[in-house]
């Protein structure tokens, strides 16, 4: 009991910090930091934190084999890491001599939108995303022997989960055209095309809002993968935080309603236990699982094993791949090498590859404790940049539609490098670059 005492104050603490720090945490006004404070932080980290020092989470034979001390320590670092994140988050505020965010974020939220095409050239410009799209779904579904959702759905879920493998490890094409175009334009697609469709109402928006969503809908779950299909889905409530004023509590239900059923539905096809029902019954079963411990497991995992029994050098891990081949510094990522240890079958059968966790694991696994006392700074920097970014620039529909997605993309159970080496933003503004490098040449095109 002393721990959910303990671990409620501090979450206390911590969402007054984050409510300073960004503005708002009103799930009706749902922002990129309160996205990261209430799914990423609370639902799919603190709470597993608990599970996993109190020893409920012993279920799972991962858990149960490792020391109290590592359990402990992983508990302090993330209550330490939900303090530090909003006080850095408060430092750049300051820094940049922002006085009230609230007020900025008000009166953003409460901006009229800027159009800058006429409807004629946002009807050619959705239609060549619809190409786009239609395209790079085309190139990336034949790249591979394998498409693992088609496998899943004939019932074979061993295929399936070797061909999610294959796709994600060996993916037989350019893989910048499968990460950059179609897993970050082509939600960005359907997020505009959305705002597009509110502003004219017209048939032709419509079915091309329709036609981009399907899309990208299945392009995001073709590996089998359950969480971004959710994550797209929750791009949409920070998409009408911003054209609309925020979502009403009513559709607000609807998303989260729709985000339980469609999870409930992937964990029965997927699980060996038919039972849809049982997974919301169920304490220990995948759904809650996944919700609550299997994105954090491998933070305690990582402080058991690290560096005593898995000794590899993960320290350049996230320098670009060809600086590090070049100076011979290649290392693996400690995800890779915590499945390697804990499971080496799985990886053998191809049916296992990371065990990503929250990021403190794999800063402790490349840079040690100073790793861990600095990750949560350099993580709240990256997240507050994106932030200011946003309410600080003019409100047009392509700038929601980037955040939305960057918003999305925040994985933070999926490790550190990606905000050390700011590759999580890094790409999605160099595609808005040459986004608005066309946009202008569209504007001064003559129909």
């Amino acid at each position: 009991m002393i721990y959910w005492i303990i671990t409620i104050i501090i979450v206390l603490i911590s969402m007054q910090l984050f409510k300073t720090a960004c503005g708002s945490l009103s799930l009706n006004k749902l922002n990129t930091i309160s996205y990261v404070f209430y799914f990423q932080l609370i639902i799919m980290t603190v709470i597993g934190s608990v599970f996993v020092v109190t020893g409920y989470a012993d279920y799972k034979e991962d858990l149960r084999v490792l020391s109290f001390e590592s359990k402990l320590f992983s508990w302090i670092t993330v209550l330490y890491s939900i303090i530090l994140m909003p006080l850095s988050m408060l430092f750049l505020n300051k820094l940049i001599g922002l006085k009230n965010i609230r007020t900025a974020l008000d009166k953003y939220i409460n901006k009229e939108l800027h159009y800058e095409l006429s409807y004629k050239k946002e009807k050619i410009l959705l239609f060549i995303f619809l190409a786009i799209s239609i395209t790079v779904t085309n190139y990336v579904l034949t790249a591979n022997n394998s498409i693992p959702i088609i496998d899943l759905l004939n019932g074979d879920s061993e295929l399936a989960a070797t061909g999610r493998l294959e796709v994600r490890n060996n993916f037989g094409g350019i893989i910048y055209i499968k990460n950059l175009i179609g897993l970050i334009m082509m939600p960005i697609f359907a997020y505009y095309s959305f705002i597009i469709y509110r502003k004219y109402k017209t048939f032709y928006c419509f079915n091309l809002f329709v036609l981009l969503n399907i899309l990208t809908t299945f392009l995001l779950v073709y590996d089998t993968q359950k969480a971004p299909i959710i994550f797209f889905l929750v791009g949409y409530i920070i998409v009408l935080t911003f054209v609309s004023n925020g979502v009403s509590k009513k559709r607000l239900f609807s998303f989260i309603f729709l985000g339980v059923f469609l999870m409930v539905v992937s964990y029965t096809l997927t699980s060996s236990n038919k039972s849809g029902l049982s997974q919301l019954t169920r304490l220990q079963s995948g759904f809650y699982g996944r919700l609550f411990i299997s994105g954090f497991q491998g933070v305690p995992m990582t402080y058991e094993y690290f560096p005593d029994k898995i000794k590899e050098n993960t320290f350049y891990v996230g320098i670009p791949k060809k600086i590090a081949k070049y100076f011979k510094l290649e290392s693996k990522e400690s995800a890779r090498l915590l499945m390697e240890y804990v499971h080496p079958e799985a990886v053998k059968n191809r049916t296992g590859n990371l065990m990503s966790s929250y990021f403190t694991a794999e800063a402790y696994a490349n840079y040690g404790v100073f790793g861990v006392l600095i990750s949560p700074i350099i993580v709240g920097f990256i997240l507050q940049i994106t932030h200011l970014l946003l309410i600080m620039s003019r409100k047009k529909p392509i700038y929601i539609a980037f955040y939305s997605l960057i918003t999305v993309k925040w994985v933070l159970i999926s490790g550190f490098v990606s905000f050390l080496y700011a590759k999580i933003i890094l790409y999605p503004l160099i595609l808005l670059i040459i986004y608005r490098v066309f946009e202008n040449t569209l504007k001064k095109i003559k129909l």
